[in-house]
């Protein structure tokens, strides 16, 4: 449960996006009820990169048309 907090540290440590289930689970409900996700700190790039916001979205919207 401590994943969310410490994403950010590890990003910058090592240079790649962290994508924590409780982080993404988050951002899901946010962006599913139209909250702007990047009001969220220190939980990673998920909430502050536009591009990693947009690849995510794309890739949520492709597993609901799947069906997963």
């Amino acid at each position: 449960m401590r994943g969310a907090g410490a994403a950010e540290r590890l990003e910058r440590r090592f240079g790649v996006p962290v994508l924590d289930s409780i982080a993404v689970t988050l951002w899901a409900c946010l962006t599913a009820v139209g909250c702007d996700p990047s009001r969220v700190h220190g939980w990673g790039s998920l909430f502050t990169n536009p591009d990693l916001r947009a690849a995510a979205a794309i890739s949520n919207h492709e597993m609901k048309a799947s069906g997963d």
